[in-house]
């Protein structure tokens, strides 16, 4: 609990001061701690087609997340 409270008054702090590419860090290092990694497709609670750290929608070649088979870490 700590940590997701550390983690919130960084984001805080650094929404104030307006500086994005610190949120970004904080939100992608909080969605990593609590979603983890997932190679493989597959459908979250809600039915969403989720990959990687809680990726959602298309990969970069635009490749639908429900018709990718795997990822790797890189």
């Amino acid at each position: 609990m700590l940590y997701v409270c550390q983690q919130v008054e960084l984001f805080s702090t650094n929404l104030q001061d307006g500086n994005m590419e610190a949120m970004r860090q904080c939100r992608a290092a909080f969605i990593k701690r609590f979603a983890g990694l997932s190679l493989e497709p597959y459908q979250c609670s809600a039915g969403v087609w989720t990959i990687g750290y809680g990726h959602t929608g298309h990969l970069p070649d635009e490749t639908p997340v429900a018709d990718v088979t795997a990822i790797s870490e890189e």
